[in-house]
């Protein structure tokens, strides 16, 4: 039965986490809402005459991006703002020339992700301080690690140069002033994810059969997984801030856990005795970002082109790392999903047809994990 969406009004467009995953935001055609996930409850509820196609968090503070979307946006997709839900009140917008794609933040800077660039702002002055080339994003695909300390991104580089690849992803890191392409996938880009201190990065490939873990410090790849034989669209990775698990959910609604044990060994031995699977190690340093500063916010602006070395990976990755390893654990659902790793083995899951699912990973055995609570956002109180 598909709750939430009783009322065409009540449609969920987006889902997403805060950067510490204990907040909950439901984007959908009219408004949003902001959910606790543990324990589950309600925090806040802003309906909007019109739609909502992304509201991101920063943290546990009243400041929100906002992206308009759906069949009757409350805002041009085309234009991001900037809520304080203290006041409940725009208090600052950025347009653009097309829509937005996708929007995160962190403690001192935004990320506007467009079809063909990335905008890189200055959270405090909203300054442009950086424009990224991108090739064609419809699905504004960006990953950023969580940790409040650093920032790491990683993104699909433009297609500007014979050496980048279609399955290749730029890892740029702010405070060691690196970035680095890693051949991540054989075809094209479906998922990308960092991890919590961003040092691996875990994609998954257009046919969501393949999900490949690399170290973003020097491209090594580190494990391979296999999600099943049936090609279906990925729709969320995520990895639990301990580097314990990797949880992907698709469209199909199966959520596949595995556990990350391998790729920390593998990891480990790499640090202490070099790469061993025939990748590269050179550090590839970035270009001083207020080369692209531009106080003009326009899309299609030609940047100077970068020059990044290609890291290219075994030919037989197979006989390298060993068969793709299956899944250790599962969650079976019928709809379009999110999910993150809460403390005691409990992954919190939010669907798009307007449920949540509390679930009790057995970190010992795996298998499939026991539901012990669901029931309907739209249930849930202040």
């Amino acid at each position: 039965m598909n709750i939430i969406n009783e009322e065409k009004k009540d449609k969920i467009l987006n889902i997403s986490f805060n950067q510490d995953n204990s907040l909950l935001s439901v984007s959908t055609e009219n408004g949003f809402f902001i959910y606790g996930a543990l324990p589950p409850k309600k925090k806040q509820e802003r309906r909007m005459d019109g739609g909502i196609s992304h509201c991101e968090m920063l943290y546990r503070t009243n400041l929100l991006a906002l992206i308009g979307g759906g069949e009757v946006p409350k805002y041009n997709p085309s234009k991001l703002i900037i809520w304080d839900d203290k006041q409940n009140n725009v208090i600052s917008e950025i347009k653009f020339y097309s829509n937005i794609k996708n929007v995160k933040l962190k403690r001192n800077k935004i990320f506007c992700i467009l079809e063909n660039n990335i905008y890189v702002f200055s959270l405090d002055t909203l300054e442009n301080t950086e424009i990224i080339p991108t090739r064609l994003n419809p699905k504004g695909l960006f990953g950023i690690n969580n940790n409040e300390d650093k920032i790491v991104i990683a993104y699909v580089p433009k297609l500007n140069d014979k050496n980048i690849i279609k399955g290749s992803i730029i890892v740029k890191n702010y405070d060691k002033d690196t970035k680095r392409e890693i051949n991540a996938q054989d075809d094209s880009i479906s998922c990308i994810s960092l991890n919590n201190d961003g040092t691996l990065l875990a994609t998954s490939n257009e046919k969501g059969i393949i999900i490949r873990i690399h170290s973003c410090e020097n491209g090594d790849l580190l494990s391979q997984f296999k999600r099943g034989m049936e090609k279906v669209e990925i729709n969320y990775i995520c990895f639990d801030n301990l580097n314990n698990y990797l949880a992907v959910t698709s469209v199909k609604g199966t959520i596949h856990i595995w556990s990350l044990s391998k790729v920390v060994e593998n990891l480990k031995n790499i640090k202490k005795n070099g790469s061993t699977l025939g990748v590269g190690k050179n550090i590839i340093t970035s270009q001083d970002s207020n080369d692209n500063n531009n106080n003009k916010i326009i899309e299609n602006i030609d940047n100077e082109q970068e020059t990044v070395e290609k890291n290219n990976l075994p030919t037989n990755k197979k006989t390298i790392l060993g068969k793709a390893e299956k899944s250790f654990a599962r969650i079976k659902l019928n709809s379009n999903s999110i999910c993150s790793f809460q403390k005691d083995n409990i992954i919190f899951v939010a669907t798009y047809d307007g449920m949540y699912y509390k679930a009790l990973l057995d970190s010992k055995n795996g298998g499939h994990c026991k539901i012990i609570l669901q029931d309907s956002l739209r249930n849930l109180k202040k």
